[in-house]
């Protein structure tokens, strides 16, 4: 996740495949935890290089297969949903998915973005 905030894209393909590759050797309860926080860098990645489509499958995929026990990788999936929303102009989806992820009221910065989004628009 850091390697694509910090925009090292090749390197953050490079160790997705790799995590991939290392994620069928994990428990069935190691997979469950693991498989929406996986989703949701997936997403991530594909967002910062601009296939909004393929970045909104991982994030809903992520949001819709979330069976961990901590919901911050939730909220920073409902906080992505809502970014693209906002790129693809569809407002009031965005807004929905900023308003699911303030109501976990985490403390998370996700949470804390989501507010900031629902008063102003996310711009990239």
């Amino acid at each position: 996740e850091s390697l694509i905030k910090n925009d090292l894209l090749q390197r953050s393909y490079e160790i997705l495949e790799r995590l991939n590759l290392d994620f069928n050797g994990l428990t069935d309860t190691q997979q469950r935890h693991m498989k929406s926080y996986l989703d949701y860098v997936w997403g991530l990645y594909h967002f910062e290089q601009g296939n909004l489509e393929k970045a909104l499958n991982f994030a809903e995929t992520a949001i819709e297969d979330y069976k961990a026990e901590l919901d911050i990788y939730l909220t920073f999936s409902l906080l992505l949903l809502g970014n693209i929303h906002d790129v693809n102009e569809d407002r009031q989806k965005a807004i929905n998915a900023y308003k699911k992820c303030v109501k976990y009221d985490n403390n998370s910065h996700a949470c804390h973005l989501a507010q900031k989004y629902l008063e102003q628009p996310y711009k990239r």
